[in-house]
């Protein structure tokens, strides 16, 4: 019997430590999701600033007569 439980005592801790590398891998994942994303983010809005800095000054020189 003793045997037996010192068996299911192992067993319980070796999923204790899956379960919690699980959660620790589901962290990383999600942090690493999070990344990706505001770094796709910050690309799309750096190209949207780039194309509105460029019809502003379409805009500036149609104004001044430039074109």
């Amino acid at each position: 019997m003793t045997r037996e439980l010192q068996s299911l005592k192992a067993q319980m801790q070796e999923m204790r430590n899956m379960l919690r590398m699980s959660f620790d891998m589901q962290l990383d994942i999600q942090r690493a999701i999070r990344q990706e994303v505001a770094a796709a983010m910050a690309a799309h809005l750096g190209e949207l600033i780039s194309a509105n800095n460029a019809q502003i000054q379409i805009a500036l020189s149609v104004d001044k007569g430039y074109i």
